[in-house]
């Protein structure tokens, strides 16, 4: 008898033993069973081999997609992830640019803002993309070497106005 059976008499004793073993070898079972279910859930799925790619990786536009994904793509066009990025021009742009804030203007046909620098200076920055859609947009700025920053004041499409996303003092 083990340890633990000892201080156990009688039937009485035994029963509770058997009952312990039972409930063990229950326990057992159970954590064997689901480790066996893990493992089959955890297992790597079967995927086919990537198509070879000849050259490095460029931009391909959602037309090509459109040729195989047809429902997909009817279901995306006009979205608002379809119309993430857009160029900026008078059907994609939301916000003001009619001159009453002095930030946003339109300059020999190009949407413009109006900021700091990083040099401090108050400047004009090309702004040939928005960023999104509703309730927000945003426009995005072009910087020195090519980058875009999004600018720091959104349009809100809903209260049509243009407020800082970074309200200081």
């Amino acid at each position: 008898m083990r340890k633990h059976a000892l201080t156990l008499t009688g039937a009485t004793g035994m029963k509770r033993e058997m009952c312990t073993r039972r409930a063990r070898l229950l326990f057992a079972f159970a954590c064997a069973a689901l480790v066996a279910c893990g493992e089959r859930e955890s297992a790597a799925p079967v995927v086919a081999p990537a198509a070879k790619v000849a050259g490095p990786p460029r931009f391909v536009a959602d037309a090509s997609c459109r040729e195989c994904h047809a429902e997909q793509a009817a279901a995306w066009t006009g979205s608002h992830h379809d119309r993430a990025m857009e160029v900026a021009d008078a059907s994609s742009v939301l916000g003001d640019f009619s001159g009453a804030d002095p930030g946003f203007a339109i300059v020999d046909g190009k949407y413009v803002v109006r900021a700091e620098g990083a040099d401090g200076k108050r400047a004009e920055f090309a702004a040939p993309y928005t960023f999104g859609v509703a309730p927000l947009q945003q426009m995005l700025v072009e910087l020195p070497g090519g980058r875009l920053q999004s600018y720091t004041t959104a349009w809100d499409t809903e209260k049509r106005r243009w407020f800082s996303l970074y309200p200081g003092p």
